[in-house]
């Protein structure tokens, strides 16, 4: 899970013609993820649909997110998802 997250984030760093693929190694980690890895995968997610201008996306998953971080009992999660 974590090399998925891994690989996704670096996908996003190289930019937004690398977004599509770093939806689909997010999309794996989320697949795979414990409770905090689908809080970081939805994180993830949510940025990037919102560089990809698929705003429904990304409020959908940034949502998901912040139901995570509620269920970990966490603020900061709560304030990043938020």
């Amino acid at each position: 899970a974590l090399a998925c997250n891994s690989i996704g984030v670096d996908y996003q760093i190289m930019g937004v013609q690398y977004a599509r693929q770093a939806v689909q190694y997010h999309t794996k980690h989320l697949e795979v993820a414990d409770v905090p890895g689908k809080y970081i995968a939805h994180v993830n997610l949510g940025l990037c649909y919102a560089t990809l201008g698929m705003s429904e996306e990304a409020v959908a998953n940034h949502q998901h997110a912040l139901r995570y971080a509620i269920r970990m009992c966490s603020l900061a999660g709560e304030s990043l998802a938020w």
